[in-house]
């Protein structure tokens, strides 16, 4: 499965430290304080702005409980590289978490697990029309067999 080159193009930044954190906007002196705007009580850097800061934190844990995996652990590792081992439709899943976050925190608005809900929706839905139209409908199935149950009731695979 291929993502859309705006996925990879966030992807790209974030593993080269380029989103624009607290830390990173202060640094290049276009804020007056590195802290958090979400939950102000910390530096906003990578590590926070994804997965420390309390409301990143409310999402990775539903997320989980959605999930519903014994074996899987979120970790600020995991949540900002993906797991190498837990497949493409998980790690695919990572990534639209990690792209919700950023594009709600830079417009702005609360992060929401409804909201994030709706995204990961948005996403499989769009990827399920792409293979529809390729005609790769069995593979895009194969691939999101064990995650499209979880959000059956908001899309119907």
């Amino acid at each position: 499965m291929k993502l859309p080159p705006w996925q990879m193009s966030f992807q790209w930044k974030v593993l080269h430290r380029l989103i624009p954190t607290g830390r990173y906007l202060f640094l290049r002196k276009l804020r007056t304080s590195d802290t958090c705007t979400f939950c102000e009580l910390s530096t906003d850097n990578l590590l926070h702005f994804f997965f420390y800061c309390e409301r990143a934190r409310m999402l990775w844990n539903e997320l989980a409980v959605w999930l519903n995996n014994d074996k899987l652990v979120i970790s600020c590792s995991n949540c900002l590289l993906g797991i190498l081992d837990a497949g493409i439709a998980l790690n695919t899943i990572f990534t639209w978490t990690r792209s919700y976050i950023y594009k709600n925190r830079l417009s702005g608005n609360e992060l929401s697990p409804f909201g994030l809900r709706t995204f990961i929706c948005s996403q499989l839905s769009t990827f399920r029309t792409v293979a529809k139209h390729r005609n790769t409908l069995e593979t895009f199935d194969a691939t999101w067999r064990d995650i499209a149950p979880i959000f059956s009731s908001e899309l119907s695979l």
